[in-house]
């Protein structure tokens, strides 16, 4: 009898890293769009509740990105400073979600209200967290790095049959 070695499968690894990688593009690309609340048709008001920290303002409208505009006031009864950014990414799970604007707020109920200045006046606008660039960049790297592993896994499994 021959003693079977304790040593796991060659490719394995490889598996279990690209497994990793697309548990963390899951959290960077789909998270976000499940944390979306406070979903109003545009030309309403809606008041969220949020966290203390940066937030963006979705909209789900056929209206240009430019006619959307939104105001709104803080916990602290101030108005919220709406910034547009071109660095937010839109989310796409479990619907598209385009950025129109973030704010930065401190823990509170916030005020939003959002409407379309163009010829399309429906649709509608949500808060959410911020998904910038940066991270759109690193959950782009990370299913590269699972796809690459997940080949190298396969291949080193089949080989070693």
């Amino acid at each position: 009898m021959t003693a079977r070695r304790d040593r796991p499968r060659p490719g394995l690894v490889p598996l279990l890293l690209a497994g990793a990688c697309l548990l963390g593009v899951l959290w960077l690309w789909v998270l976000p769009g499940l944390q979306v609340q406070g979903t109003t048709p545009l030309g309403g008001t809606a008041d969220v509740e949020v966290a203390a920290g940066n937030h963006t303002v979705y909209a789900d409208t056929a209206a240009a990105w430019s006619e959307v505009r939104c105001e709104g006031t803080g916990p602290d009864g101030d108005d919220v400073g709406l910034r547009v950014s071109m660095s937010q990414q839109d989310l796409r799970v479990p619907r598209h979600w385009r950025a129109q604007s973030s704010f930065a707020s401190d823990a509170g109920t916030v005020s939003l209200a959002c409407w379309s200045e163009g010829t399309t006046t429906d649709g509608t606008f949500a808060v959410g967290p911020s998904l910038d660039l940066g991270q759109a960049a690193l959950g782009t790297v990370l299913l590269v790095a699972a796809l690459v592993l997940g080949v190298v896994g396969t291949v080193r499994v089949r080989r070693s049959r």
